[in-house]
């Protein structure tokens, strides 16, 4: 970019008056940097039109060297208000064209230009199309005559570039402002760089608080610095974080609970900085002493009815144990003075007496399971008794329903291995439903 204009522009302004034009034309070292610099070259007379061009000129404007000579400056660049009725430097808007503006200012004042910002409307493919440049000029002598050297470097895509960059950066404005939480970025020693509007809610600052080279530190109480800054080095060192937990620091020196998640800014393959959003956490954090508070009084009405269960069980037992007691000694007929049906009775008095302290015990049982502490007891019993056990239980029931009970099983001789009490509980829930959805008159 800066080959023949280093060259050319060191030398002081009378040196370079008197550079002859021819020297672009021979052959030799300043011909050839001409010919093959990347850059548009114009060499220009004081009519305005073009002397010569160089081959990145003709690539660049898409013209031949050849139809170039002679064309005046808009017209080579193809500039649309060169196409209007008054023609090239006639026209109203040619008074704002930077080009034209800085090769007449080198010729009025003999003064060079270097590296002057400015754009040209051209029609290219049937289309407007706006060249962003960087001018230069340099004035030079032929045949006494002068001449000005314009140098153009096309940075449109540079300036495209930009103008992509900028607008996105507006999005990213937008949509950091769009959310309800802080968006923060700083640079390495944590000063920062942006946040959104939500930002100033959130901390009670002002905008032009957050200008005064504030740090992201000074929104953290001090119990909480040395912890936050060892994690911002561990972010910047690329360990993902994830979310750390501080309590904020308002203007007005109140205090709140929050999240922050952090990243690191990349440019270039190099950290510059930490993106990251921080979050009020007060509501989850309420939240989730709703949930400890509702755990504390859930387990104590669980050791509350545990407590009942426990006494209640043991105030039905007593009676119980009794009336068990009195009807197996019933049972056994020590006087013999009980018939047949009577002793029957007796024994059917003891069964359901057993069956109700088993029940009472299974209330006792249902703590055990909460907490994950019941054992089965296996042992080895014979089938054919334990279902007469159960058959005898509810024969009551079945009378007041006039159901038959068929007991079909005979043998006697088939033993099982299991929790007597809970395998009696299986059955006996099993035939009272099967009593409670039977007609009446039926058969189970």
């Amino acid at each position: 970019m800066n080959g023949i204009e280093n060259v050319l522009s060191n030398l002081s302004a009378e040196e370079s008056y008197n550079i002859p034009a021819e020297s672009f034309k021979n052959h030799g070292v300043l011909n050839s940097i001409f010919e093959n610099l990347p850059l548009i070259l114009i060499l220009i007379n004081k009519k305005g039109r073009v002397e010569n061009i160089n081959q990145a000129t003709s690539i660049t404007l898409g013209k031949e060297k050849t139809d170039s000579i002679g064309l005046l400056g808009g017209e080579l660049f193809g500039c649309m208000n060169s196409l209007k009725d008054e023609g090239c430097g006639k026209n109203r808007e040619c008074s704002e064209c930077t080009v034209r503006n800085s090769v007449m200012y080198t010729f009025e004042t003999g003064e060079n230009i270097y590296k002057k910002e400015g754009e040209l409307e051209i029609i290219t493919n049937g289309r407007s199309v706006t060249l962003h440049l960087l001018i230069s000029t340099l004035l030079i002598k032929q045949n006494n005559e002068p001449m000005v050297l314009l140098t153009a470097d096309d940075i449109t895509e540079q300036k495209l570039a930009e103008k992509a960059l900028k607008e996105s950066e507006i999005k990213y404005k937008e949509l950091a402002d769009s959310l309800p939480q802080t968006v923060f970025e700083t640079d390495l020693q944590g000063n920062i760089i942006f946040v959104n509007r939500y930002a100033f809610e959130m901390f009670g600052y002002t905008q032009e608080d957050f200008s005064k080279e504030s740090n992201i530190y000074q929104t953290l109480i001090s119990d909480d610095l040395g912890r936050a800054k060892l994690n911002l080095e561990k972010v910047v060192c690329g360990d993902d974080q994830g979310s750390s937990e501080y309590t904020a620091l308002r203007k007005d020196g109140s205090t709140f609970p929050v999240s922050i998640y952090s990243n690191r800014i990349f440019h270039n393959d190099r950290t510059i900085g930490i993106r990251g959003i921080l979050v009020d956490i007060t509501e989850r954090k309420q939240a989730e002493k709703a949930m400890f508070h509702a755990k504390l009084m859930a387990e104590t009405a669980n050791r509350t009815k545990s407590e009942f269960l426990a006494n209640m069980s043991h105030e039905l037992r007593t009676p119980l144990n009794s009336i068990i007691g009195f009807s197996q000694l019933l049972n056994s007929n020590p006087s013999g003075n009980l018939n047949e049906k009577e002793t029957k009775y007796s024994y059917n008095i003891m069964d359901s007496g057993k069956h109700l302290l088993d029940l009472i015990n299974d209330i006792l049982e249902i703590s055990k399971i909460e907490s994950g502490k019941i054992e089965l007891e296996c042992e080895k019993f014979s089938l054919s008794s334990f279902l007469c056990d159960v058959e005898n239980i509810i024969k009551h029931m079945a009378y007041t329903k006039n159901i038959e009970i068929c007991n079909q099983f005979r043998s006697k001789s088939i033993e099982v291995y299991a929790d007597r009490l809970r395998m009696k509980q299986i059955l006996y829930n099993l035939l009272s439903n099967s009593l409670k959805f039977t007609p009446e008159n039926g058969c189970i």
